[in-house]
This record gives C-alpha cells, structure tokens and sequence, in this order.
C-alpha cells in the first residue's frame, strides 16, 4: 500500500477512535474534553489569545495587536506536517475565497519554529494561494504558539517521538500532536468558535460565524 494512503488510513481510524471516546466522554460527565469539538461555544467559553510577539512571512513583527478589532480565523500548524496540515491549510483558503467580500482576516501560527522560517512560510503560503494582505502567516519563538494552544486554548499539543517525520530539508523531526481544529476569534483576542477541518458542516459553519461576525463588528 502506498504510503500516503497508508497515513491517511491510519489518521482517519484514529479520528474515528477519538470521536467514539470523546462522545463517551461527554455522554458519561457532561462535560466536554479537552482538544475535541464537541459543543464547541460553551467549550471555548472565555478563553482568549494571550499577548505573544512573532514574526510573518515577510519577516516583519507581528502581535496580538493583528488581531485587535477584526475577526480572525486562526490555524495552528507546521509545514512538515503530513496529516491534519494540509487539509486544515487548504480549508483555510476556501475561507479565504469564500469570505473575499468581507473583512475577515486568517492567520497562521506554526507549531515548529525550528524549521518553519519566515521564507518556508512565505512558499507555504504562496502553495495554497494566500493573498498576505489577509493572511498571516507568522513563526514565533519556541514555546511561545505551544503554549498559546496546549495552555490558553486548552487544547492537546505534544512531541510524538514514536514518529518521524522527514522534513522538506531531508532532517529528521518528531511529529506534533495537535488538534485539526480552525478558530474564530473575535476583535477583542476572544474565541467566537471551534471547528474541525475534517467536518464539511463545520466548515459552512466556520464561514457563516465568521461572515455575521464581521457584520456584527461593522455594526450591521
């Protein structure tokens, strides 16, 4: 079997599992665990994108000053990345097409500063067609976007030594464990939502969130 369909295969039982014990989870204590998208609002409830500095894919400083006053769809990945990445990228520019005609903003935070430099992400960009005048695409110092999703999102991030990913240079890399989820955040850096990537209905979802947000904000 052929290795990318042999990845896809091994990702989507493991989706599948995950599902199954995340709906037990809620359906046995009520309460929704952590990194899945169940009940996504009350989840997310009063969790924010803390202050962090980083730096985009023209290599130029960026804060949480982007996302002050708009309505942002936020993606965390890196470019390295041979499972969630890619669909959750190429779902971020549907939204892109489909929110033209609105103020809405995207912004990218890789998970792996060490390899996903200002020029990596700027070719990581131009591969999905990002108009970089509405999206961000930004590498921070180590830590700094971990603990922005694993810490103040309250989402699972995590090294997984047991695989090895080859990265585009021909090293070898741990993989990141991390959730295939995109954000809405809202202009005060609070999360409007949470939705998965994989799921088409979240998807329409995410962009009609997003679209009534931005009516909301311009006081519509």
């Amino acid at each position: 079997m052929p290795r990318p369909l042999r990845l896809l295969m091994i990702f989507a039982a493991c989706t599948l599992v995950c599902g199954v014990a995340a709906l037990a989870f809620v359906v046995s204590t009520g309460r929704v665990p952590r990194g899945t998208a169940q009940l996504p609002e009350q989840a997310m409830a009063n969790l924010s994108i803390p202050a962090f500095t980083a730096t985009d894919q023209d290599n130029k400083p960026v804060d949480r000053t982007l996302l002050l006053g708009n309505v942002t769809i936020v993606g965390f990945v890196f470019t390295n990345c041979p499972l969630a990445c890619p669909n959750m990228t190429f779902q971020m520019s549907k939204q892109q097409q489909a929110l033209k005609d609105t103020p809405v903003r995207l912004l990218s935070l890789s998970l792996d500063p060490a390899n996903d430099t200002p020029a990596v992400l700027k070719a990581y960009g131009e591969q999905y067609g990002a108009d970089f005048s509405r999206w961000t695409l930004a590498t921070a110092p180590p830590g700094v976007t971990r603990k922005i999703l694993g810490e103040d999102l309250k989402m699972h991030v995590a090294e997984d030594a047991g695989m090895q990913l080859t990265t585009k240079a021909g090293q070898q890399m741990n993989n990141i464990q991390h959730p295939p989820h995109l954000f809405l955040i809202g202009p005060d850096a609070r999360v409007l939502g949470l939705y998965n990537a994989n799921h088409g209905e979240d998807m329409v979802r995410l962009t009609s969130d997003a679209r009534q947000a931005a009516q909301r904000r311009a006081g519509r």
